[in-house]
């Protein structure tokens, strides 16, 4: 777990065409199977010298919480506000002790539920995507946080080893 990003626990708001606005606080995620990824967007265009020319567009970060060794019955009841029709819009925060690191995201893929045993409640793995285009790595104190894409020539994009990424949950 990153502790430049956070290590507090994830929490949803969703705003209902209501108006109303739903508040879901996850339990901490388990570090295996929930992670964080910055999801680079690029096309690449084949130049008349057959080499590849890539357009960087910029960021949408895209989230996994791995809940499948076990959620509890109650919050995946308050789950089913992801599922309903009139959502408005949702906002991931990926740790409530740092609150203004907060993105607008749409639900990609709600996983599949398991029951295990007869008694104990299953798990969920939720996956979301922002739905904004972000122009700069939205991630605090990563060896290229803050850089524009237009910053990053082919040596410093190319390379990564050397950059101390934060993308962890």
């Amino acid at each position: 777990m990153s502790i430049v990003n956070g290590t507090g626990k994830p929490r949803l708001e969703i705003t209902k065409g209501s108006g109303a606005v739903v508040t879901i606080d996850f339990p901490l995620l388990p570090e295996e199977g929930s992670y964080e990824d910055p999801n680079p967007q690029e096309t690449v265009h084949d130049a008349f010298d057959h080499e590849d020319i890539p357009d960087k567009h910029g960021f949408k970060p895209k989230w996994i919480l791995d809940f499948s060794s076990g959620y509890d019955g109650v919050d995946l009841l308050q789950l089913r506000h992801l599922l309903e029709r009139d959502v408005k819009k949702i906002v991931f925060v990926p740790h409530v002790d740092l609150p203004g690191r907060k993105f607008e995201v749409r639900l990609l893929n709600f996983g599949t539920l398991k029951r295990i045993g007869s008694s104990a409640h299953g798990g969920v793995k939720l996956i979301f995507q922002s739905t904004k285009m972000l122009d700069a790595i939205p991630f605090p104190q990563a060896a290229l946080s803050g850089k524009l894409w237009q910053d990053l020539d082919d040596d410093t994009w190319g390379d990564h080893a050397a950059s101390v990424w934060h993308f962890f949950m």
